[in-house]
């Protein structure tokens, strides 16, 4: 009885971590899509200030690098979050 209290405990305390994570991973992906369309703007001011004559082809393509950057860091935040809601499945699956 006691070994089945102390599952039930761990498997409790488990969810509680998985939803907390999968809470944090929510906000990091929407402070990085927030982030993307800032920098997306950034890149079209540039791409402007270029057309103008005051800008250079190197200011561009450091704003696109960081475009690409933060992309790619979404990806993995997009990847780590269904991989958390896959673990959460798994985990409240297991539940006596």
């Amino acid at each position: 009885m006691l070994g089945l209290e102390y599952q039930q405990t761990v498997l409790l305390n488990k969810i509680a971590t998985l939803r907390n994570e999968f809470s944090l991973l929510l906000e990091q992906r929407k402070l990085s899509k927030d982030l993307s369309e800032d920098y997306i703007k950034m890149l079209e001011a540039e791409e402007r200030m270029f057309a103008l004559g005051e800008s250079s082809l190197f200011l561009i393509n450091n704003r696109e690098n960081a475009l690409i950057s933060n992309r790619l860091a979404l990806a993995a935040i997009e990847s780590r979050l269904l991989g958390s809601v896959a673990e959460f499945y798994r985990t409240t699956a297991e539940f006596p």
